[in-house]
């Protein structure tokens, strides 16, 4: 009774937590989609952690210790379905086509015009490459001729792509999983990155880390 009672109690507090966290969260950012998800995943992970610890704690372990072969089969599933976090649909207001929404394809979220510097600026520039021949110069976006890898950093085949493997994606598999490869491995790699850095300011607290 005393392990019911106090995980009950455990369970209610932490659960009103996460309602009052993500329904603010929630109403403030325009009812957005990904934030009502993430409420309940976030629930359900609370509910794994407090009924089921050690089942949760060898789950957290397993994920923790291959988090690389994780985060590499996440990629490579987004990637195939070129799962991207471009505004590009937004296009669609402008150029409308069989009357498709700017919505259409969008499984989270909304394609958001004021994100104007991503999908009429950044991404034009790395698309304008694959019928450039990813040269450095290119006469597409300037008349003078525009040196991109000045231009919005865009994908040019020279030694510094080295350095830049969001962009690999574009040189090797064209335009359409370029995007995804881009706004996939940015995302993924701020997370295992963010955690290292926090294991070291921690002194490998894996828990607070993750």
């Amino acid at each position: 009774m005393s392990f019911v009672r106090k995980n009950g109690l455990y369970f209610v507090i932490s659960t009103l937590a996460i309602a009052v966290v993500f329904g603010t969260w929630y109403i403030k950012y325009e009812q957005n989609t990904l934030i009502f998800l993430l409420c309940f995943f976030s629930l359900g992970i609370n509910c794994f952690y407090i009924f089921l610890p050690n089942v949760f704690h060898k789950c957290f372990e397993f994920l923790i210790r291959y988090r690389y072969v994780v985060a590499f089969l996440i990629f490579s599933v987004c990637l195939f379905f070129r799962v991207s976090g471009s505004s590009i649909g937004s296009y669609n207001a402008y150029f409308p086509e069989d009357e498709m929404s700017v919505n259409e394809h969008v499984l989270l979220g909304e394609a958001r015009p004021i994100r104007s510097d991503e999908y009429v600026v950044q991404t034009p520039y790395y698309f304008s490459q694959s019928y450039n021949d990813f040269a450095r110069i290119s006469n597409y976006m300037a008349l003078a001729g525009q040196d991109m890898i000045i231009g919005y950093n865009s994908p040019v085949l020279d030694i510094s792509l080295l350095a830049k493997p969001l962009l690999w994606g574009y040189v090797f598999l064209g335009n359409d999983y370029g995007l995804s490869w881009y706004w996939c491995l940015k995302t993924i790699l701020i997370f295992l990155v963010m955690f290292e850095l926090i294991m070291i300011l921690t002194k490998k607290n894996k828990y607070l880390s993750f």
